[in-house]
């Protein structure tokens, strides 16, 4: 990675002029402002001043002089108040390419080698079709996972079946009612139960699996909740739903590790082992016939109910072995991707990992990462959404109509605290306003360039490393290398603050610098210097985007 290469000369540089106290800080490399000269910049003057008590400028002087001696530095320039901007000579840029082009491995880093990562995200209650603010939560929780294991970490993608509680209840009820409405019964919608007419559809599929025969065997029903046949409607109802959203998350280009269940929890002895562990640290206490959990002691607002007092264990109950069963699994951190309506939930997680770690503890055991509301416009309205009234999109819905690619480009296109207006009326756009087609159009561009350049060169050997000459690059040759040389960093950058949109942003300025030079510089030509080198940057900008095309989990189209 060029970037790390530069981050080290500087380091060096600054440890034998200045101390290894010095080269101890951090600082940045970066691309200068479009007005400065340089393809490289670093501020590492500015942040060593503070410790040497100097002029940055006079320090960013100095270190200049020591990397004009460089033999891969073309010049090197300081500017006020101490910013060290290196230009390369060209041949550095042919050899980076060329190892690009070489290694499979060349995007990767090891910034998380070694790491366990245990990364939930969906966790959707199996009680309907997905709707798109689960859609935001598989595409973010997928992309995520592919930057962290570009990385290095091992990643363990998983999501949470709550099949235990009372929204799986009501579920369960609100199938049996819609069952027997069908035979002519007059049952009613349990209070608060869900309306959706998939829930119809469902019951209709019962029906076809047990056959006329079944109704006729379950006599009178005058409380379905404790009637015979309750379990098996919920049995029922609960596989139905989980292969309907195994099959959207599939199509959506998403597959977990595991799908684990929360009443598991429950029947495997999970929740009891945790609750030793955490009363062996005085963490509980009896109040009013209930188990409280001390969670005021780690920040929360108030202390925390994990057993009713009818005997019952509560929802974070369930968390509690939940997060103690992954750590038993061996994970190093575990990163839960929440919905908007989750804030107040940190601190309880945090509680819970601390509470079982005890003096083990460190904030890096934990990451909770709240997406922000997504609202789908079309024609400027808002789309409202609830499963219980039947009012929702669903994922499958979305994909219908814009399309996978840019479903899941749109939803990792803006930062996870950032709220998501998904414009459906945009992402089906045939234009370069839309950003998913804009960076798919300039993959399908630069394969009409290769191909229509098998009628001037004979093999792909012809542009490689040992064909071409670097001597002269044209101001937008020059940017485009650099910005393609720039994705590792972008990569290792997103996943090092869990945001893909760090990435998509970066790709999508990459493309903007490859339409640039495209509308100023024809590739295929007479001058066949000019030709070989361009297409070697080209070959080199394929790859890099069919690379980062990979991570987030679209298509490379060779034709648009």
């Amino acid at each position: 990675m060029l970037d790390d290469f530069l981050k080290e000369e500087i380091t060096r540089v600054i440890a034998e002029k200045y101390g290894s106290t010095a080269a101890g800080v951090g600082f940045a490399i970066e691309p200068p402002p479009a007005n400065q000269p340089g393809h490289f910049g670093t501020n590492a003057a500015l942040t060593i001043s503070k410790i040497l008590k100097q002029n940055p400028f006079v320090i960013g002087e100095e270190m200049a002089f020591c990397l004009r001696s460089k033999e891969y530095a073309q010049a090197v320039d300081v500017i006020k108040p101490g910013y060290v901007n290196i230009t390369l000579k060209n041949r550095v840029f042919k050899k980076e390419l060329a190892l690009l082009l070489e290694t499979d491995n060349y995007f990767r880093n090891n910034s998380g080698a070694g790491i366990n990562v245990n990364l939930e995200f969906v966790s959707a209650n199996p009680v309907g079709p997905l709707n798109i603010v689960s859609g935001r939560a598989a595409a973010y929780g997928d992309t995520l996972a592919n930057l962290m294991k570009y990385s290095g970490y091992n990643v363990t993608k998983e999501t949470y079946v709550n099949d235990f509680g009372r929204q799986m209840h009501l579920f369960a009820l609100s199938l049996m009612a819609r069952y027997l409405q069908s035979k002519g019964m007059d049952i009613p919608m349990p209070e608060d139960g869900y309306q959706g007419e998939y829930v119809r559809d469902i019951a209709a599929a019962f029906d076809a699996y047990k056959g006329p025969d079944y109704f006729k065997k379950m006599g009178t029903v005058k409380d379905p909740a404790t009637h015979n046949e309750y379990k098996e409607f919920r049995a029922f109802g609960l596989d139905y739903v989980l292969k309907m959203q195994k099959k959207t998350l599939e199509r959506f280009g998403v597959k977990f590790d595991g799908w684990f269940s929360e009443t598991s929890l429950h029947t495997g002895g999970d929740v009891e082992e945790a609750f030793e562990e955490i009363r062996s640290r005085g963490l509980f206490y009896e109040k009013e016939d209930a188990v409280w959990f001390r969670t005021t002691d780690f920040g929360d607002d108030k202390d925390r109910v994990v057993k009713k007092t009818d005997g019952d264990y509560t929802y974070f109950a369930s968390d509690i072995a939940y997060i103690n069963n992954k750590l038993k699994r061996g994970a190093d951190l575990i990163i839960n991707i929440l919905g908007p309506d989750h804030h107040g939930y940190v601190k309880r997680l945090e509680s819970i990992i601390q509470g079982l770690k005890g003096r083990g503890y460190n904030e890096h055991h934990l990451k909770v990462i709240i997406l922000q509301q997504v609202n789908l416009l079309e024609s400027g309205e808002k789309m409202k959404m609830s499963k219980r009234e039947g009012k929702f999109v669903t994922l499958d819905e979305l994909m219908d109509n814009a399309g996978r690619d840019a479903s899941r480009w749109f939803f990792v296109m803006r930062n996870y605290n950032s709220h998501l207006d998904f414009d459906l009326t945009l992402a089906k756009e045939q234009s370069d306003k839309n950003p998913v087609f804009y960076v798919q159009y300039a993959y399908a561009r630069i394969c009409s360039v290769f191909e229509k350049a098998k009628e001037s060169v004979k093999s792909e050997n012809e542009y490689g490393a040992d064909g071409v000459c670097f001597d002269k690059l044209e101001q937008e040759e020059t940017d485009l290398v650099r910005a393609i040389l720039h994705m590792p960093y972008a990569i290792r950058d997103a996943a090092d603050k869990f945001a893909p949109s760090v990435l998509t942003q970066a790709v999508f300025d990459l493309c903007g610098v490859f339409h640039h030079f495209y509308a100023k510089h024809r590739v295929v030509q007479e001058d066949r210097n000019a030709m070989l080198k361009r297409l070697f940057i080209l070959s080199a900008l394929k790859k890099t985007l069919k690379e980062c095309f990979d991570i987030i989990g679209i298509n490379a189209p060779e034709k648009m």
